[in-house]
């Protein structure tokens, strides 16, 4: 099995929050009763330092914007006393400083109090600086996290000392906040219940965890929530009882898209199941919309887990949005390992095909060209592609100027390997497909390939109009018929680690019937240390 590769989330900079206690005699609060908090900034950038400087090589820099404001949340003996969980208090900067203006609300009564949220913003509202929490994967790389004690007596102006990290809202659950307490947004709100059915058709209530991405352009986003679980108890009669699970999802204008993954698990109420996915998919704002009754009351989405029962609403099996993955055979490419990769809706057919291989893949390439075969999943089925190639080009190739570039050339051929070995006769090769066959804006280049076949270029690629190649789609043809698709992208590219979807210009007809691609991505997975390329928008031709 492929391994995976998770990407080690080194520690950008800590921005040490520093606060110290000063005598009565050197700074007294206005009211000698009370006790003033100031916070103030000092940046550490731990980027700089030598042991650091490796591991955090392939991490993406802190925001270089301007911090403007603060958000807190302090409570005393589990009571908030600024800010509340839905409403942390707003702290302004002093213009052109890092510590905070002097406001009322913080000075306070002696006492003992906890600091509880802290999240630095630029003037865009946007989250710079995050304290994590306490348990969070993010909390390893400090020496104190939140909830921080904060013991404070009469009469002093108190600094406390909060270390905080660079935020990438890319990992954002995993400094331990909730998506929408570091990314605000306008939101909705979605309820889950579930129910699990044993085999004797007996309902119980469905202990069960949700993680939610945001979806577009057919790729996953942010991560939003991981692991949600909801909480299933006897009740005072001593019947098994469970709540809904509701969370908010940003609603921003347009369809907004969301992937859900439902996961049953064990649960006291009816013992020890196999814990796996059981709902998995794409819905939108309008399917959350549609469980609003008036303005303030939300319906809840019911799923019926092993019962005879339909869900209500049916968001999971209608229209083939959700999706199952299947891989296929794997090979070892620079230093890592590539397997090709199939998504399938609830009917069986493709969503997408493609490959998935390691950030390590781009380590240790050789200096020479290498060629590598593999097969497609066998959970594939019927498709109209036989099989997948790909050619690391550490010099590039012709023509001059325009492809000499280090890329890969990723080919899904619609031939057998057999076939593909006897492209060898140069006037076959000349014997183009019918003209409404032609995809748009393609034209044939002059030659071929032996065993492979006539590359067709767009007139409108930008490497042929004055651009620099980073990525490409290429047909290509032999005896008059197309037999592969080929996404080219550079090293270059792909070691920007960044994630795109692309259009593929389409012929009026098509030689065979199938499904056929109408876009491609590259996509990069931070928290996996994945690429993945696809062909996708997937059409029944």
């Amino acid at each position: 099995m492929m391994k995976k590769f998770k990407l080690l989330f080194a520690i950008m900079a800590m921005f040490p929050l520093i606060f110290t206690s000063c005598s009565n005699d050197e700074v007294q609060s206005p009211n000698e009763e009370k006790v003033a908090l100031t916070f103030s900034a000092k940046v550490n950038d731990l980027a700089t330092q030598a042991d650091l400087k490796q591991a955090i090589a392939n991490i993406p820099q802190c925001s270089d914007e301007d911090v403007v404001y603060v958000e807190i949340i302090l409570s005393s003996n589990g009571s908030p006393v600024v800010g509340n969980e839905g409403d942390p208090f707003r702290v302004d900067l002093v213009p052109g400083q890092v510590f905070t203006e002097e406001v009322p609300e913080l000075e306070l009564d002696p006492g003992n109090y906890s600091l509880d949220y802290f999240a630095v913003f630029d003037a865009q509202d946007n989250a710079i600086w995050v304290a994590p929490l306490a348990g969070s994967e993010m909390a390893g790389y400090l020496n104190s996290t939140l909830p921080l004690s904060i013991e404070v007596g009469a009469g002093v102006k108190k600094y406390v000392d909060v270390p905080v990290l660079c935020f990438d809202d890319r990992l954002v659950n995993q400094y331990g906040y909730l998506f929408f307490d570091l990314v605000p947004s306008q939101a909705i709100e979605w309820c889950i219940f579930g129910n699990y059915c044993d085999e004797t058709g007996r309902h119980y209530p469905a202990q069960y965890s949700v993680n939610i991405w945001t979806y577009e352009n057919g790729q996953l986003g942010t991560a939003l929530y991981t692991n949600l679980t909801n909480t299933v108890e006897l009740n005072q009669d001593g019947d098994y009882a469970a709540t809904p699970l509701c969370v908010a999802l940003p609603d921003e204008n347009g369809l907004d898209e969301y992937y859900v993954e439902i996961t049953l698990l064990n649960s006291d109420a009816y013992g020890t199941v196999t814990e796996s996915v059981i709902r998995e998919g794409v819905i939108n704002d309008n399917d959350v919309r549609s469980l609003f009754s008036g303005d303030s009351a939300v319906d809840y989405y019911h799923f019926r887990e092993g019962c005879d029962n339909e869900d209500v609403p049916n968001l999971f099996s209608e229209g083939g949005e959700p999706s199952n993955t299947y891989f296929g055979a794997e090979g070892e490419l620079g230093g890592g390992v590539i397997r090709t990769m199939v998504r399938l809706n609830n009917d069986g057919d493709v969503q997408a095909l493609g490959v998935q291989f390691s950030e390590e893949v781009l380590e240790g390439l050789p200096e020479e060209f290498e060629h590598l075969t593999l097969q497609f999943p066998e959970e594939a089925g019927e498709i109209i592609y036989d099989h997948f190639d790909i050619d690391w080009a550490p010099h590039g190739h012709e023509p001059p100027g325009v492809y000499d570039l280090p890329h890969f050339d990723l080919h899904f051929y619609m031939i057998s390997e057999e076939e593909k070995m006897q492209i060898t006769d140069a006037a076959l090769a000349e014997v183009l497909p019918a003209e409404e066959y032609w995809p748009a804006t393609y034209f044939a280049s002059p030659g071929f390939v032996p065993m492979m076949g006539k590359h067709w270029l767009s007139s409108e690629a930008g490497e042929l109009n004055g651009e620099v190649f980073s990525h490409t789609f290429i047909y290509g043809s032999y005896n008059a018929d197309f037999i592969f698709y080929e996404p080219m992208i550079t090293l270059e590219y792909l070691q920007q680690k960044t994630s795109a979807t692309f259009d593929i210009p389409q012929p009026e007809n098509f030689q065979q019937s199938g499904f056929y691609p109408t876009t491609y991505s590259i996509n990069y997975d931070p928290v996996e240390g994945m690429y993945t390329v696809l062909l996708e928008g997937m059409v029944d031709r």
